[in-house]
């Protein structure tokens, strides 16, 4: 079409309009391929932009995993989480845990399932809840408590490490108002052989309401034990396999509950 457009010219000239019209048609090319390019570009750019923002959202809205870096809120975000009991879904923030808000942690494990050690009766479901690289409870807000357990930290309680991470200026009546409502957490009336009576109260003793049953036919408990990011997919299988075998020779009776050992003098429901 170009060429037959040129031929048919009243004024063509082999030697000047055709040197004309080339250069003309390869600036129009130029400026078609650099539009083009240009339209390329923008194009791709957006694509990156909406790639990255999908990512960070998709980070952002992820469960917390082994190996991510975080923070501990500020006393006036974790406040803002608790009721009157300082619990968040009914675990306890304790007074042992106020001392960490704004240091930086590492997720060691995803906790979505615990043991029942209080009423044995086997694995209970927790939700959104992490242990940290943090030291483990002291007791000091529970007169001394020696027991050494690990702390449960509630996904709401912590930010995932980013460039605008940092706590600014901490309030002090935030903190003050924040060790107050943990310490009188501490402190709770049970019932215990028809009397109430005052006893201690952390994480330990509300595991229990903290929460839910999980039964082992609850196949949903080992998907999420495989994508948590707790286990490598081939000690997965190994546990999987391990603990199939066992129930199997439980239920048939070949394997007895193992008790525990120990030099003390307990009994289920009490301690002597």
């Amino acid at each position: 079409m170009f060429l037959l457009s040129i031929f048919q010219s009243r004024e063509f000239d082999p030697r000047l309009d055709l040197r004309r019209r080339a250069a003309l048609a390869t600036a129009r090319a130029s400026q078609l391929m650099l539009s083009w390019n240009n339209k390329y570009n923008k194009a791709r750019l957006i694509d990156q932009f909406i790639y990255k923002a999908h990512t960070m959202s998709s980070a952002d809205k992820r469960p917390l995993r082994p190996g991510d870096v975080v923070e501990v809120r500020s006393a006036a975000e974790i406040l803002a989480t608790l009721d009157g009991d300082a619990a968040l879904e009914k675990l306890p923030f304790m007074p042992e845990m106020a001392r960490y808000a704004g240091r930086r942690f590492t997720v060691t494990r995803r906790v979505d399932r615990i043991c029942d050690t209080i009423t044995a009766t086997g694995s209970r479901r927790m939700s959104g809840t992490v242990y940290l690289d943090s030291p483990r409870c002291d007791g000091a807000g529970h007169d001394g408590c020696q027991a050494g357990c690990l702390l449960y930290w509630k996904d709401a309680w912590l930010r995932r490490v980013d460039d605008k991470s940092g706590v600014g200026d901490e309030s002090h009546e935030a903190a003050a108002e924040l060790d107050r409502l943990a310490q009188a957490g501490t402190r709770t009336v049970r019932e215990i052989e028809g009397q109430r009576s005052e006893v201690w109260r952390c994480q330990a003793t509300d595991a229990l309401k903290a929460t839910t049953e999980l039964k082992k036919s609850n196949l949903a408990q080992y998907w999420r034990e495989l994508t948590n990011g707790n286990f490598g997919f081939l000690y997965f299988i190994r546990l999987l396999v391990r603990g199939l075998i066992l129930e199997l020779a439980r239920r048939a009776g070949l394997r007895r509950p193992l008790p525990l050992r120990g030099p003390g003098n307990c009994t289920r429901g009490s301690v002597k």
